[in-house]
């Protein structure tokens, strides 16, 4: 019980941010180059990426184009993930939900899911600009256009 209350403890310390950034290691698994960040955070992180919009371009209203990488503001994916089904090529991050945006992306028959996590952890350890964050929720990675899906499995495969 102690556990659990230096649990909630520090979540209530902790301030919400939509700033977590995806760790190298699920770059270095995939093995891709994108040609597109559109969720961007606002200064350069290791995204193997030729494109990005920060939160200032506001990446929603702003033309996709080659392949999407998207680890979108978990606090809102509802609209990326809409804009990425509508896109159809690239690698998506975003948690698992309970929600009409997710059964979308589910049922896709063009989409491939991978649970994805550090292993032996519920989530994803991910980076923060005051150091790391861990995400104890589950996180999912999808995956449309064949390279794109081929890259995902790579991720699936153990380390």
């Amino acid at each position: 019980m102690n556990n659990q209350l230096a649990l909630f403890q520090q979540l209530a310390e902790t301030k919400w941010t939509d700033e977590c950034y995806t760790p190298k290691w699920i770059f270095d698994k995939l093995q891709l180059h994108f040609d597109l960040d559109p969720a961007a955070p606002p200064h350069p992180t290791h995204v193997p990426c030729t494109n990005h919009y920060t939160i200032n371009d506001n990446g929603l209203t702003q033309p996709w184009h080659g392949r999407i990488w998207l680890n979108p503001p978990f606090s809102n994916p509802a609209p990326w993930i809409e804009r990425f089904l509508q896109h159809r090529n690239g690698i998506a991050m975003f948690p698992f939900s309970k929600s009409h945006w997710f059964i979308k992306i589910w049922d896709d028959p063009d989409t491939e899911l991978l649970y994805t996590s550090n292993p032996g952890q519920v989530g994803i350890k991910f980076h923060r600009p005051d150091g790391y964050a861990q995400i104890t929720h589950p996180i999912c990675t999808a995956a449309i256009g064949k390279e794109n899906i081929e890259a995902l499995r790579n991720l699936g495969r153990t380390r």
